[in-house]
């Protein structure tokens, strides 16, 4: 958070950020090792883009999330899909969700709430509580104040929300 009023939300920004490249798994002793590093990778850099756009409602940093819920949820339900991979996707996927909902708190908006419920339907023995947690948050933070308040965006408000919102569940 350094460079904090260098982040942009652009897909460029969020390639420059991630780890190995798309086309390592060809050329990667550890596929599956590269594979998980970008899609930690790519959480890591959606939080970053959530903390920094709080409360903003930002367009282009809304979309950009919303692309990259989708990706790794598309991710984590491919066929193809490791099982042990499974709960760090899910990690991943609930972090992007977690930064979506924080970019546009109190918003009440429907398509990312359907984006979001989506996701929290899904129960079988694989999915952790805290995916749930994690997504239940997201949902919450939609529709924060019952949709009339957002975010603070000063240094103690967004080192709080940091600390509230690491991503360990």
């Amino acid at each position: 958070l350094v460079l904090w009023d260098e982040i942009r939300p652009t897909q460029r920004w969020l390639d420059a950020q991630l780890a190995g490249s798309p086309d390592a798994d060809a050329d990667s002793r550890d596929p599956q090792a590269v594979r998980l590093a970008r899609a930690n990778s790519t959480a890591g850099a959606c939080l970053a883009l959530g903390l920094r756009f709080a409360g903003s409602c930002a367009a282009p940093a809304m979309e950009l999330l919303f692309d990259q819920v989708k990706e790794l949820h598309a991710l984590r339900q491919a066929p193809t899909s490791p099982k042990a991979e499974q709960p760090t996707l899910e990690t991943c996927l609930g972090t992007a969700a977690l930064a979506l909902s924080l970019a546009m708190p109190g918003s009440g908006n429907l398509q990312r709430l359907k984006l979001v419920r989506v996701r929290r339907r899904r129960v079988d023995t694989d999915v952790t509580y805290g995916f749930h947690m994690a997504i239940g948050m997201a949902i919450g933070f939609l529709f924060l104040g019952g949709g009339r308040l957002t975010l603070g965006t000063s240094k103690p408000a967004i080192a709080a929300l940091l600390a509230a919102l690491f991503p360990r569940f």
